[in-house]
C-alpha cells in the first residue's frame, strides 16, 4: 500500500513539474495578439483610446517580431487593459 501511495505521489510530481517549469515564461506573444484583435473588433472606443491601443499594438508587434514576447505581452496587456479586457 505504501508503494502505491510513493508511485502515486511520483507520478503526480512528473506531470506537475514541466507545468510549472513554463510558469515564468511569457505568453506567446501571438496567442496575446489574436485575443486584442478579437477585442478590437468588438471594442468601442474613443479617439484617444483608439490611439493609444494602436500605439500599443504597433510596439507590441514589433518587439513580437524580435521575439521579445515578454516585452511585447506588456504592450498588449496595457492595449488589452485600455479595452477594458
Amino acid at each position: 500500500m505504501f508503494q502505491r501511495l510513493l508511485l502515486a505521489a511520483a507520478l503526480a510530481a512528473a506531470l506537475a513539474l514541466p507545468g510549472l517549469a513554463h510558469a515564468d515564461e511569457p505568453e506567446a506573444c501571438e496567442q496575446v495578439l489574436k485575443r486584442l484583435d478579437d477585442a478590437l473588433k468588438t471594442a468601442t472606443l474613443s479617439d484617444e483610446q483608439k490611439a493609444q491601443v494602436t500605439g500599443l499594438r504597433k510596439q507590441g508587434l514589433e518587439k513580437c517580431k524580435l521575439e521579445k514576447d515578454a516585452e511585447a505581452d506588456a504592450d498588449f496587456q496595457a492595449a488589452l487593459k485600455i479595452l477594458g479586457q
